[in-house]
């Protein structure tokens, strides 16, 4: 197996809710996996995926740019808080990458949109929203990754609000470097 010093880091939209419903319950489930022989403590500087757009790999249509825009920015954040550093100028250590799906529907009745809205709401019948993220870290000069971390869940407000995204992202990066 070829070791690669990129860590791809996919986070789950749906996760980015703070995996809180509007009645506070927790409703994100956590889950990473690490590939065995990294030396994980050695990562100090990384970078955006090479080819991504800003980290990004993959987002559903559902996603929108400003969503997007929240969960680089918390990965960023999260990732420097704990003492990593972005990579100005050489070769990062690990690179990041990050996945984001959402989908809304109703349950009972069809979706519908209050008028003029570019965004579907809760407008009629139980709405929820479905997410996911992930977030993946790799080595330079390979596309798989070597660690990566998952959030899911729905809620009727999912990932509607900084604080929410910020938490999802904490959590799955509470998990690397794997013990």
């Amino acid at each position: 197996m070829i070791m690669k010093r990129g860590l791809v880091l996919v986070v789950a939209l749906g996760l980015g809710m703070a995996c809180t419903s509007s009645r506070g319950v927790r409703q994100l489930q956590i889950k990473s996996w690490a590939a065995q022989g990294v030396d994980f403590p050695s990562f100090k500087v990384f970078a955006w995926k090479p080819g991504s757009d800003g980290g990004l790999v993959k987002a559903s249509a559902d996603t929108y740019r400003p969503l997007v825009d929240r969960v680089r920015r918390a990965i960023t954040d999260e990732l420097e808080g704990r003492g990593y550093r972005m990579a100005v100028n050489g070769t990062p250590d690990f690179w990041v990458s990050f996945e984001v799906a959402m989908t809304s529907a109703n349950r009972g009745t069809p979706v519908t949109q209050a008028p003029g809205s570019m965004n579907p709401q809760p407008y009629g019948g139980a709405y929820v929203r479905t997410g996911f993220m992930m977030i993946s870290l790799g080595l330079p000069g390979h596309d798989d990754p070597v660690w990566t971390g998952t959030a899911s869940g729905q809620s009727p407000r999912l990932l509607l609000r900084h604080e929410q995204i910020r938490d999802a992202v904490h959590r799955i990066l509470a998990q690397f470097p794997p013990l």
